[in-house]
C-alpha cells in the first residue's frame, strides 16, 4: 500500500471515529428537535449524513495535504539587496562627477531576458534610475553583454579583449562608459591599440581582477571594488543603500589605486 493510501485510510478512520462520537453526542441532546425537523421537511437521515460526511473528509483531507505540503517546503534565503541598490547609487554619483554634470554615457549591462529583474541587474536599473536628477547627464546607449561562462575571466568580467576593443572603438566619441559586466585584462599591446580620443571608463563591477593595472594605465578613471581593509566593526549597523555599499566596497582611483591587489594575470605597463 503506498504511503498517500496509507495517510488517506488512517485520516478517513479518524474522520469516522471522530464524527461517531459527535454524531451519538449530538443525537442525544438534540434527538427531540432533529425528529421534528426530519417530520416536517420528509428527508431521510441518511440523505443529509451521507453528503455532509463526505464534503467534511474532503475539506479535512485537502487541509491535511496543504499542512504536509507546507512543513516540507524549504524556506528561500532573504537575500539583502541594499549593497547592489547602493553600488547603483555610488555609480551614478560618480559619474556625474567624472562628467562635471554634463555629458553622455554608454552605459554597460549583462544580458538576461530570462530574468529582467535579478540580482545581477539592480545596480544597473538603480544607477539609470538616480541618473534621472540630472537632465544634462544622459545615456546615449545601452550595451548588453550575454553571460557565456566559458570566458569568464573572474567575477564581473564577460567579455575578451578583442570585444573590448571593438567596443571601444565603436563608442570613441561618448563622454563615459559605465560597465557593470568589468573590464577584460588588457597587455599593454592591447593598451597600445585604444584610440587617443576615447570616453572615460567608470567599472562599477565590483571586479578587482584587472583594476588596478587599468587605473595604473589611464584606461579606467574611476572602479568600485571590495574595501582593501574590513570595515571598523564598532560602526553601527548599516540602514541606507550608501551605509551598505561603504560596509563592503569603496572608490578607487588614481589616487589610492596602490590600496588594490595586483591581477595575476596582468602586471602593470
Amino acid at each position: 500500500m503506498s504511503i498517500l493510501k496509507m495517510l488517506g485510510k488512517a485520516i478517513w478512520d479518524l474522520i469516522r471515529a471522530f464524527f461517531g462520537s459527535v454524531g451519538a453526542v449530538l443525537r442525544n441532546l438534540f434527538h427531540p428537535l432533529w425528529r421534528l425537523l426530519q417530520t416536517t421537511f420528509k428527508f431521510q437521515a441518511d440523505e443529509v449524513k451521507r453528503p455532509l460526511l463526505v464534503l467534511v473528509s474532503i475539506i479535512v483531507i485537502v487541509a491535511s495535504l496543504i499542512s504536509i505540503y507546507l512543513s516540507m517546503r524549504t524556506p528561500q534565503p532573504k537575500i539583502n539587496t541594499m549593497p547592489f541598490v547602493g553600488i547603483g547609487e555610488v555609480a551614478a554619483e560618480q559619474a556625474v562627477k567624472l562628467l562635471d554634470g554634463r555629458g553622455e554615457i554608454v552605459l554597460v549591462a549583462l544580458q538576461l531576458e530570462q530574468a529582467p529583474h535579478t540580482i545581477a541587474r539592480l545596480s544597473a536599473d538603480t544607477f539609470r534610475d538616480r541618473l534621472r536628477k540630472y537632465p544634462q547627464v544622459r545615456i546615449s546607449a545601452v550595451e548588453a553583454i550575454k553571460p557565456a561562462s566559458e570566458i569568464m575571466l573572474g567575477y564581473g568580467i564577460l567579455w575578451k579583449p578583442e570585444e573590448f576593443l571593438d567596443f571601444i572603438n565603436k563608442h570613441s566619441f561618448a563622454d563615459l562608459i559605465v560597465t557593470f559586466v568589468g573590464m577584460p585584462p588588457l597587455k599593454p599591446e592591447q593598451i597600445a591599440q585604444l584610440p587617443k580620443r576615447r570616453p572615460k571608463i567608470l567599472d562599477a563591477s565590483t571586479s578587482t581582477m584587472s583594476t588596478r593595472a587599468l587605473i595604473e594605465a589611464g584606461v579606467v578613471q574611476v572602479a568600485l571594488a571590495p574595501r582593501s581593509k574590513p570595515a571598523d566593526s564598532n560602526t553601527p549597523e548599516p540602514k541606507t543603500p550608501r551605509e551598505w555599499f561603504d560596509r563592503y566596497y569603496a572608490v578607487y582611483n588614481n589616487d589610492n589605486v596602490a590600496e588594490l591587489p595586483v591581477s595575476p594575470m596582468m602586471s602593470p605597463p
